[in-house]
Formats: structure tokens, C-alpha cells, sequence
């Protein structure tokens, strides 16, 4: 009867430590919003940068558009991959 007394007693224990690592967690993640939002109020940009758009681009742009040129052809011509030159035609 003692080793289900202590057993439950570790129990409890083990679950106050749960409820305490994720209550940790929470500030955390709050914490860590809090700090993405003033960062984001500073003007600071996440993540990669973006490619500069070449001088030919729009031209390139044009002759895929009027179907003179596949989108993987237009991507080798500037250098890139076709996923970015469609992705770029798609956004800019």
C-alpha cells in the first residue's frame, strides 16, 4: 500500500513539473511575440532579402508573356530559377 501511496505521490509531482514547463513555454512564446512586434515596430525586415530584379527583366517579362519564350528559358536568360522568374511574375 506504501509503494502506491509514494507512486501517486511521484505522480503528483511529475505533473506539477508539466504543468510548470508548459506554463514556461507560454511566457515564453509570449515573450518572444512581444519581441517580434517591437522589433517589427523598429522597422527590422525578417528573412532572406530579395534578389534585385535585372536590367532585362521586363523585356524577358514581355517575350514570355506573348509566348515567344518558355519560363525556363526566360529563368536561364536572367540567371535564376524558373521557380523565381515565374514567382517574380507573378508578384513585381
Amino acid at each position: 500500500m506504501e509503494a502506491i501511496s509514494t507512486l501517486q505521490s511521484r505522480v503528483d509531482e511529475l505533473e506539477e513539473e508539466l504543468d510548470a514547463m508548459e506554463d514556461r513555454k507560454k511566457w515564453l512564446k509570449e515573450r518572444q511575440r512581444e519581441g517580434i512586434v517591437a522589433a517589427q515596430d523598429r522597422g527590422v525586415t525578417f528573412g532572406r532579402p530579395l534578389l534585385p530584379l535585372p536590367d532585362n527583366y521586363e523585356e524577358v517579362k514581355n517575350l514570355w508573356l506573348t509566348r515567344q519564350i518558355s519560363s525556363r528559358t526566360g529563368a536561364k536568360m536572367l540567371g535564376v530559377s524558373q521557380y523565381t522568374f515565374l514567382r517574380w511574375c507573378k508578384t513585381r
